[in-house]
C-alpha cells in the first residue's frame, strides 16, 4: 500500500492544502488535519523532492507534513547549517 493511502488528507480537497498566504486560519485548519496523519515524513520527504518545469524549479506550495512553505524552508535552512 503506497503511504498516500494512509495519509490523514485522503480524499479531501487540495485547497484545504494549497492556501492563501494570509490566511492563518486555514493554515492552521490544513495542520490540524496533518497533525493526526502516520505519514508526515514520507510527505515531507515529497514536498521536498525538486520538480522542475521547463527547466526551472518549481516551489512546492501549501500545507504539506503539517508544514507550511516557510516553516518548511526554515527546517531546511536549520538543518543545512547543522551540517555546515
Amino acid at each position: 500500500m503506497d503511504w498516500r493511502e494512509r495519509a490523514a488528507c485522503r480524499g479531501m480537497g487540495a485547497d484545504l492544502f494549497v492556501l492563501d498566504k494570509g490566511d492563518q486560519r486555514d493554515v492552521a485548519k490544513a495542520k490540524a488535519v496533518c497533525a493526526t496523519c502516520h505519514v508526515q515524513e514520507e510527505c515531507y520527504e515529497l514536498a521536498e523532492t525538486p520538480v522542475y518545469i521547463g527547466g526551472v524549479l518549481a516551489p512546492t506550495l501549501g500545507v504539506w507534513a503539517g508544514m507550511s512553505g516557510k516553516d518548511r524552508r526554515n527546517l531546511r535552512l536549520k538543518r543545512e547549517s547543522a551540517c555546515a
